[in-house]
């Protein structure tokens, strides 16, 4: 099976999508069969109390969310960066861990 994709972030304010034109683009990447789909704003953080234990597991709904816009892919890329958590993050090693 041929794996197709891109950088086709299906989010408003990236590569000219917005909240009007959302569905008439997802359509048309499942029309043409786009099925490895990339996303970078789908992975919460969780919540994490003052010793930097995980307390809190970030939500799922909105990956839930994503897969529901695409339910013939095969392949989920999410990119998930910690961007707010600088270098100088209190605990921030322990937070990556968890």
């Amino acid at each position: 099976m041929l794996q197709l994709g891109g950088w086709e972030y299906a989010h408003a304010g990236y590569y000219e999508v917005t909240n009007e034109n959302m569905d008439a683009y997802v359509r048309v990447l499942n029309e043409y069969g786009i099925n490895t789909v990339w996303s970078n704003a789908i992975m919460p953080q969780g919540q994490y109390d003052d010793q930097g234990n995980l307390v809190s597991p970030p939500s799922r709904e909105p990956f839930e969310a994503y897969r529901r816009k695409f339910p013939d892919a095969t392949i989920y890329c999410l990119v998930s960066v910690p961007i707010r958590w600088t270098a100088d993050e209190p605990l921030r090693e322990k937070k990556l861990e968890a």
